[in-house]
């Protein structure tokens, strides 16, 4: 993109010449024709092409003419009929059309003429037979040209005018002198800069009499004026200086020698003037230093477009000389204007302690600009990068010609700096509740240079503040949501940076399978289960724990691990097999593939599989006919694995556990009742390094904390504790725990499930950084017969366990919330719900657009629920409210609210709930808003009864201010379910309607909001983004049975940056599962949607729906759901009832 500057709009420049007064603009008061010679002259700017009408059409019609036609319009000159008619304009190549009762005269060219810019290029007519014989009040008068249809000039149907002037005077004295040849007029500068929205400019200059060529002595008489005026013009048209209003406050004082000079305004009338008198009997003007007399013009304000136009200095009564006119150009130069200034990516995070921006702009009839505080010139350039280590304001200055005259524009722009949150973490993020209180470990790493704080949503920050990167220990007393904020942020807009602290709870339900399963492994990406039989491995889905697919034939016994990004599973059976299991996803039934792929077979038995935490390395243990033991290593080269080598361990290898750092692979052995430690080395080569002992009989499963700091063993003794910073010299902490089989770490670091196969039941310990901090809570959480094989999901929401006895599954609920026996009382048929940002009250609502057999009627109101007294009551008791949000910032008391029926946007006073109506635009009836979460848009989907429009509002002021409004899509044949959900920093909004596979998106791009549509493979039920913004979800059903209600559920993963789609189908049919609005955690760790009479809890990485809340004894119709701020509660509507029923968090025992 190239610099723009321009100096003048492309136009057509008129002026009447009088070749019997030096081609002056003067028109004589007068009977005698011979005295008026006049002409109109036009010039051009920019090349200008005539083209002929084929016919004349009035003035007001001139836009409908299909040719060029320009209209003189004498009407000012007060001209009578009859003198109008004698009148005659002529040249050559040109007809002509008078229209008498308009006083104009209409012209057009008969062939195509081309002008062109530059001296010696013109246009005249010749206007003949011209008198005047009853003049106007006034001196001047203000003949315009308007003309239509002069391509580059003017658009097709607009046209524009050129505001001339002329100077009335009653013929010469021949007998007397001119006053040019004594006294001439200058002013210091011809410039006028222009003002507009942005710029104010009050112009100024000196307005001199000096000493003409001859410089005869001139004396003031009696009768001696001279009269200063201008040209003005009511339109924003071109030749005028500025309007009436403008010109009344223009000031004109004496100057240089003027002190014995008269000056008298007379800005009454429709042409403002200014009367000069000098003294009587003395000379106009002096010699030597006196002589030259200044006059100050000041406060010169227009608004008009930029180009020329004139002064005009009219004198009389001066004894000797002729009265006439002084007329001096001027010329009016457009003020410089900086379109935009951005700053992009704005915020912006910081890497390596620096930010990596670029700066910019866009400029109008600027000749330098200079940016600040880089404090460079910048001229000619629309673009700078810049290095930046905090926020930082960035100010163009753009100067234009006459910059000294404030022919200057400044714009400024904040690049937003925000420490990048690389990892905030806390172990255990999830407590178990009767092991409170608990000391957390929050570790974190900013970039950032500025110290950041910890604040808690229930004891505050107490004061402490810590390096950019580190770690801290509190001792957490109760659920509460912890918040990192760099010191120098005072809005949280830092991305990543929520942490909700849970209580958890075990809620068992039992699942038959088809056949035993013996170990079992949850996908890490997907809402999947693999399971691994005597012969086989099958997958289940992790909603109804249903098979997906048929089940994959394998050797003996197999073992199984998943990869962690779920891509594979690595099996390893009894008779030697190496597999690898494909997954993808499909898009029909069963909805994911599993395709086999052969590793070289191991010549011996193996007993247990591992992968490393990047997945390059594939651990196996096996064992020979001699019970002798080995670990194998396979290494990835490209798509497949190869052996790269084996380390000999002790007898009976059961278990495998690695270290987290990699740095470490432990190898549990029964035969020998020793663990093997194999450490490896820069060139990825392992070797055994230790083997110790002292942990019981026939160890079996194998465990690690998260920090490393602990490895579990579940042996015939019981489990025991050892630390592997010293696993052999260090204590052991026995946990007598009975027929421990295998562990299942849960991914907060502190705990971790044991299977007890003969008890039939679970133990959970918790786990400390030292051994003998660890310590059983649980030791008899009931699940089937048998248990052997035990997982928890990566999201810490459920454990999976295989029972061997009874062939099931057991599936323990981690439940972080619980129904509340009480409720809230509502508006009948709530569907919406919102809690305010300071979490003290809960507003739920009946959205009046939905009419079913539920809902036979209008039901007003907006219910207030007050959390600390207890107290609901009903506001807006006659409004029929659509829907409610309340501005996110809790020191903006208000909500936005949409009434059926109404074209306004409602702000609420959310202290006496009185209420402000905006208009809108357009008078399109709204259906849905949303905010973002920063509160600085709102936006707001409207209809016209044929389409959709989006309009975005800016509402950090007090009064939401319109941006944009853009057309969305025209109404489906079916109308739909529509959701709106808007991006944290305002930056986005998408639109879904249920009865059409598309994803709308809005979005801000080079100056405006632009739109586009992407394709889903459902029909979209609900829609919501992480906190963050870094992802969008679309619930949606697909039509897999038309004849049946057989619709299929499906989750849409969305990156809003690149738009990339992941649809994911969850392998339940909408009978089973339908849902109706989907929130995110304020931490982003979980979505919680409503389906049917309860909560669903998903987890936003594998899509998992991970738990499931039921109001037991109480038939409700979920609807509409809201959380608190920090994540203590979440409330959803009751639409069959009039009741918003709650969850809270699991408390401490």
């Amino acid at each position: 993109m190239e610099q723009e500057i321009t100096t003048l709009e492309p136009q057509l420049t008129c002026e009447l010449r009088n070749h019997r007064d030096h081609d002056k603009n003067t028109i004589y008061i007068t009977t005698d024709s011979t005295y008026n010679q006049l002409s109109l002259r036009i010039t051009t700017n920019v090349e200008a092409t005539f083209k002929p009408a084929s016919h004349h059409v009035p003035p007001d019609q001139g836009g409908s003419a299909d040719g060029s036609m320009l209209y003189l319009d004498l009407s000012s000159l007060n001209l009578s009929t009859s003198e109008f008619q004698k009148l005659e304009a002529s040249a050559a190549e040109w007809s002509f059309q008078a229209y008498p009762d308009q006083r104009t005269i209409g012209m057009t060219p008969t062939v195509l003429q081309t002008l062109k810019p530059g001296p010696g290029n013109q246009i005249d007519i010749t206007l003949a037979s011209l008198t005047l014989s009853s003049p106007p009040q006034g001196s001047v008068v203000y003949p315009v040209v308007t003309y239509f249809h002069v391509p580059s000039i003017t658009d097709d149907e607009i046209g524009q005018f050129d505001t001339l002037s002329a100077t009335l005077q009653v013929p010469p004295d021949t007998h007397k002198r001119e006053l040019q040849r004594d006294i001439q007029l200058s002013t210091d500068t011809n410039a006028i800069i222009t003002s507009d929205e942005e710029h104010t400019v009050a112009n100024f200059f000196t307005l001199a009499f000096g000493p003409g060529p001859e410089g005869k002595e001139v004396k003031a008489g009696p009768a001696t004026a001279f009269v200063l005026t201008f040209v003005y013009g009511t339109g924003y048209g071109y030749g005028a200086l500025t309007d009436i209003q403008h010109a009344r406050d223009i000031k004109v004082t004496r100057g240089l020698n003027a002190d014995e000079w008269h000056i008298e305004s007379d800005t009454t009338l429709q042409n403002p003037s200014w009367k000069l008198t000098p003294p009587v009997g003395k000379p106009i003007i002096g010699t030597g230093p006196q002589s030259n007399v200044a006059f100050d013009v000041t406060n010169i304000v227009t608004l008009f477009r930029a180009g020329p136009t004139s002064l005009l200095l009219t004198y009389q009564g001066i004894p000797g000389y002729q009265d006439g006119s002084f007329i001096l150009p001027l010329y009016k130069i457009p003020h410089v204007q900086i379109s935009s200034l951005q700053v992009e990516p704005n915020p912006t995070y910081l890497t390596e302690q620096k930010a990596e921006v670029t700066v910019r702009w866009q400029t109008k009839n600027a000749t330098s600009l200079f940016l600040a505080p880089l404090c460079q010139d910048v001229t000619n350039l629309t673009s700078i990068p810049a290095e930046i280590f905090t926020t930082t304001p960035f100010t163009l200055t753009a100067k234009g010609p006459y910059a000294d005259r404030n022919n200057v524009a400044y714009r400024t722009v904040e690049a937003v700096v925000l420490p990048r949150i690389n990892s905030f973490t806390a172990s255990p993020r999830s407590i178990y509740y009767k092991d409170f209180p608990c000391d957390v470990t929050f570790s974190w790493a900013v970039d950032s240079n500025e110290r950041i704080k910890l604040v808690s949503s229930r004891e505050g920050t107490g004061g402490d503040t810590y390096e950019p990167i580190g770690s801290v220990t509190k001792s957490i007393q109760q659920p509460q949501m912890m918040t990192l904020i760099p010191i120098s942020q005072h809005q949280e807009t830092v991305q990543n940076r929520k942490l909700v602290l849970s209580a958890f709870k075990t809620q068992h339900q039992r699942y038959p399978l088809a056949q035993k399963a013996r170990l079992v492994a949850a996908s890490p990406t997907a809402p999947l289960t693999a399971l691994a039989h005597e012969r086989q491995i099958s997958f289940i889905d992790n909603a109804l724990y249903q098979p997906i697919g048929e089940p994959l034939a394998t050797g003996d016994t197999p073992h199984l691990a998943f990869a962690p990004d779920g891509s594979f599973v690595f099996v390893a059976s009894g008779d030697g097999q190496l597999t690898l299991i494909h997954i993808q996803e499909t898009q029909t039934r069963p909805y994911y593939t599993f395709q086999p792929a052969a590793l070289p077979d191991v010549s011996d038995k193996p007993t247990a599989v591992a992968i490393s935490r990047d997945a390059k390395t594939l651990f196996v243990t096996t064992q020979d006919a001699h019970r002798a033991g080995k670990l194998i290593i396979l290494v990835q080269e490209g798509n497949t694995y190869h052996k790269q080598g084996e380390v000999a361990v002790g007898k009976e290898p059961t278990d495998i556990a690695l270290d987290p750092s990699g740095a470490r692979v432990y190898v549990s052995n029964a035969g020998e009742n020793t663990i093997s430690i194999i450490g490896v080395d820069a060139k990825r080569n392992y070797a055994l390094t230790s083997t110790v002992g002292n942990i019981g009989q026939q160890p079996r499963g194998l465990g690690i904390t998260r920090d490393g700091q602990i490895l579990l063993v579940a042996s015939a003794d019981g489990v025991f504790a050892l630390s592997t910073s010293y696993p052999d010299g260090s204590p052991r902490q026995h946990l007598p725990v009975e027929t421990p089989v295998s562990f299942a770490m849960m991914a907060g670091g502190r705990y971790a499930f044991v299977s007890l196969e003969k008890k039939n039941a679970l133990a959970l310990i918790a786990c400390g950084t030292l051994p003998k901090d660890c310590k059983v809570l649980e030791e008899n959480i009931q699940v089937g017969e048998k248990p052997t094989g035990v997982t928890v999901t990566l999201d810490d929401g459920l454990v999976l366990v295989t029972n061997t006895g009874d062939a099931s599954m057991s599936v323990l609920t981690l439940a972080t919330y619980e129904a509340e026996t009480t409720s809230i009382p509502s508006v009948e048929k709530p569907t919406g719900v919102v809690v305010t940002p300071d979490a003290k009250q809960v507003y739920s609502w009946h959205n009046a657009l939905i009419r079913d057999i539920l809902h036979p009627k209008d039901i007003p109101g907006l219910s207030v629920h007050d959390r600390i007294s207890g107290i609901s009551m009903i506001h807006l008791e006659t409004t029929n409210l659509i829907t409610c949000a309340v501005h996110p910032d809790k020191n903006r008391q208000f909500a936005f609210a949409l009434e059926k029926a109404s074209t306004d946007l409602l702000l609420i006073d959310t202290g006496t709930f009185e209420t402000q109506r905006v208009p809108l635009e357009g008078g399109h009836q709204p259906l849905l808003l949303d905010v973002s979460a920063n509160g600085e848009r709102l936006f707001l989907l409207c209809d016209d009864k044929q389409r959709y429009y989006m309009q975005v509002f800016d509402i950090t002021g007090q009064t939401p201010k319109k941006l944009a409004e853009k057309e969305l899509y025209e109404h489906p044949s079916t109308k739909g379910f529509k959701s709106l959900c808007v991006l944290a920093d305002g930056s986005q909004a998408f639109v879904t309607e249920s009865s059409v596979p598309l994803l709308h998106q809005i979005y801000y791009e080079e100056g405006s909001y632009q739109v586009k549509s992407h394709e889903l493979e459902g029909r979209p039920e609900a829609l919501t983004a992480l906190p963050d913004g870094a992802r969008l979800y679309v619930f949606s059903v697909k039509d897999t049975d038309p004849g049946a209600d057989a619709n299929m559920n499906m989750i849409s993963v969305i990156n809003p940056r690149t738009m990339h789609i992941r649809t994911v189908h969850l392998g339940i049919e909408q009978k089973v599962a339908s849902i109706q609005y989907v929130v995110p955690s304020p931490d982003g760790t979980a979505l919680f949607a409503t389906d049917a009479s309860g909560v669903r809890i998903v987890d936003p990485v594998s899509l998992r729906l991970s738990r499931t809340y039921l109001w037991p004894g109480a038939t409700v119709i979920s609807y509409g759901i809201a959380t608190q701020p920090d994540g203590a509660e979440i409330f959803v509507t009751d639409r069959g009832g009039s009741t918003v029923f709650v969850l809270r968090q699991v408390q401490p025992e």
